[in-house]
């Protein structure tokens, strides 16, 4: 009998510490307990490890940080199928959100947001002066995502809108910042914004510059994942 009490009290004791604990942690006594890349996002550092992956913070915001990763981890066509689709309906939305996000452990699948994530139509370039006007296709729900062209000219200002000579606007110039590489070279990698035709998908080429008309959905091309971690 008195064994089973001293038992009951032991269990008491170590609930009520995992108690205090988790009150500690939540008021921010134990920073030593937030994950390493937490850490280093809140120190301001701009390139982290995480999942067993270099990435880059593109925005931090209260309680939430964007990440991208550095380089290339994959090629893997957006579409299976050469047909007409949006970032809904794609196979590499599926992967990411599939395969991809369930080879993170658990504390780390814990830490990754699920976002909203609004699928604008391709306004951004021009065929015979008329936009494209391609459909975008429905808000989605994701864990890791793909940046659109909008994305990409908010959190790489300065980009250059090139015309050529009929006044048509096909690309934004090159520009470093966005050279991702696979292999040590540089490399075309998707974006999720669909291309001037609902068979494409836009892209950013081995240079680094935005191609908003893309590439057919079936080309097997590079991807760099981004995420929205919660801090």
């Amino acid at each position: 009998m008195a064994e089973k009490t001293k038992e009951k009290k032991t269990w008491a004791a170590i609930s009520a510490i995992a108690a205090a604990i988790s009150v500690l942690i939540a008021v921010g006594v134990l920073e030593w307990v937030k994950p390493d890349v937490v850490k280093r996002i809140e120190r301001g550092e701009e390139l982290v490890s995480f999942g067993g992956y270099a990435w880059r913070v593109l925005d931090k915001q209260e309680g939430r940080a964007l990440l991208i990763t550095e380089d290339i981890i994959e090629l893997k066509a957006y579409n299976e199928e050469y047909e007409d689709v949006t970032w809904e309906t794609c196979t590499l939305r599926e992967h990411l959100n599939g395969a991809f996000y369930k080879q993170f452990k658990a504390w780390e699948r814990r830490l990754i947001l699920k976002t909203m994530n609004g699928n604008p139509d391709n306004t951004w370039g021009t065929m015979d002066g008329e936009r494209f006007n391609t459909p975008g296709g429905e808000k989605t729900e994701d864990h890791i995502f793909l940046l659109s062209v909008p994305e990409i000219l908010k959190y790489f200002p300065g980009l250059k809108l090139h015309k050529d000579s009929e006044g048509d606007e096909w690309w934004y110039e090159a520009d470093e910042r966005l050279v991702a590489k696979f292999n040590n070279s540089g490399s075309w990698w998707w974006l999720r914004s669909p291309g001037d035709l609902q068979h494409d998908a836009a892209s950013v080429g081995d240079d680094g510059y935005v191609d908003p008309g893309g590439l057919n959905v079936d080309f097997n091309d590079a991807v760099r994942p981004a995420l929205w971690l919660n801090l």
